[in-house]
Formats: C-alpha cells, sequence, structure tokens
C-alpha cells in the first residue's frame, strides 16, 4: 500500500530519514513541511521519496483526505502550532494517523471526536534506547492498520534525552544547558491519535 508521511514544522530532513530506515515499508513518500520552503507539495515523484514542501501549522497546503502519518516533532513554546489539529483531520484519510512528540510533554489539545487517543489510559509513550544497530532512541506503537511503528526521537529530543540521562557529562555544554527545556524535568513523550 502506497502511504504518505507530512513530518510538519520538520527543519530538514533528518527525522523522516530515521523514521524512513525504521519502517522501510510503511510509506512510499515523506513530506517535510516548512513555512520557508519555496513550493507546495503536488503530488509523487517517481524518482524522489523525500520532498520538501511549503507548509504550516494551519495551512499544509495539501488537499483534503491526502497523507497517511502527520508527525510533529517538538515544536518551539515560543511558536505553538496553533491551528494544527483542524488540519490534521482535514488532510488524514480515514484510518489515518496523528503522532505528536514533544521534549516536555506538552502535545496538542485534541479536542475533536475525530481523531481518537490510542494512549494507554491518556499518558505518552517513553522513548526506550534501542539496542539496533540504528541506535538512539525510539518508541514502539502498534495502531490499528498499521501494524508497529519504530518511532525515532528527533533530534531536539535526542539531545533532551541525552541532558536527561547523564546530566553531569552535559552540565557545561552550552548547546544544551542554553536550551529553552533546560529547567523542566518533565522526559519526552509521544501522543497518538488515529482518524475515524
Amino acid at each position: 500500500m502506497s502511504r504518505i508521511l507530512l513530518d510538519i514544522g520538520s527543519g530538514d530532513s533528518s527525522f523522516v530519514v530515521h523514521f524512513q530506515l525504521r519502517n522501510p515499508t510503511l510509506c512510499s513518500d515523506f513530506l517535510c513541511g516548512e513555512p520557508s520552503y519555496p513550493k507546495p507539495w503536488h503530488g509523487p515523484l517517481w524518482w524522489k521519496k523525500i520532498h520538501k514542501v511549503r507548509a504550516r501549522y494551519e495551512n499544509f497546503e495539501i488537499a483534503d483526505s491526502t497523507v497517511d502519518i502527520v508527525t510533529l516533532n517538538a515544536y518551539h513554546p515560543f511558536t505553538p502550532p496553533r491551528g494544527i489539529i483542524s488540519e490534521v483531520v482535514r488532510c488524514l484519510r480515514p484510518g489515518g494517523v496523528f503522532i505528536s512528540a514533544h521534549p516536555i510533554d506538552m502535545h496538542p489539545s485534541v479536542e475533536t471526536h475525530l481523531l481518537v487517543d490510542q494512549c494507554p489510559q491518556g499518558k505518552a509513550y517513553s522513548f526506550q534506547r534501542t539496542k539496533s544497530w540504528l541506535g538512539g532512541y525510539e518508541v514502539q506503537i502498534t495502531v490499528r492498520g498499521f501494524g508497529v511503528i519504530r518511532y525515532p526521537a528527533s533530534p531536539t529530543i535526542q539531545s533532551r534525552l541525552a541532558l536527561i540521562e547523564q546530566p553531569e557529562m552535559y552540565k557545561n555544554t552550552e548547546m544544551l544547558n542554553g536550551y529553552i527545556y533546560r529547567s523542566v524535568a518533565t522526559p519526552p513523550g509521544v501522543r497518538v491519535w488515529q482518524r475515524q
């Protein structure tokens, strides 16, 4: 089956490359959406699986019921994803999945019956260090119609997990200690909703 993933607010293609390596047969096309990218998505290209496309939280610039998976990773707290839920509902195919991963468990508020919470007791899934050759951290999620999805930690979440796991190693590292999440002890988590 041909599936399409949209990583909204991607920044670059690093997350979708790791997602594709962990789930080689799950999706046929990957859209990296950022407002600064010049062109909206006009459909798959036979020679290219990863596309950088113009997209904003409140306007993905794609047709209704187009994508199967929408991912949101580590948005900046000063620019929250306002309007994203209505776009997720509009753009997901029936049965499609919305996955939110955040370094301090600040997921968008989902207030629609069209997206059904897939997390046990509404709690976020936790990242685990993987023992595979890919390394890093991931969450394994079982979703109806998709099977097991291996969800990698984005670079921002990888940094956050490293800081939480070994704070003594990073206490003098300006990049991590200067990051906006440094004074919050909440570990990263993943939330999953499925479109009815």
